[in-house]
């Protein structure tokens, strides 16, 4: 799946890939990765993503399956 989310912001904002990856301390491979949701985005990676665009960490996941603590 996709997340479709992450790269219109990122394109929204203008931001590259490799500024992104700097951020969160990964290749630029790993965060490509991340925007196709082909590898695990660890947590504080989600959290670092969503103050940098300045919405609720969910709206990265809109469209994918995000269960909730008591689902």
């Amino acid at each position: 799946m996709v997340m479709p989310e992450l790269r219109n912001l990122r394109l929204s904002t203008g931001k590259t890939v490799q500024e992104l990856a700097q951020v969160l301390n990964v290749d630029e491979m790993y965060y490509l990765l991340y925007e196709r949701n082909a590898d695990y985005m660890p947590f504080d990676a989600l959290l670092k993503l969503a103050a940098i665009y300045g919405v609720p960490p969910r709206e990265l996941y809109r469209g994918a399956y995000m269960p909730t603590l008591f689902s």
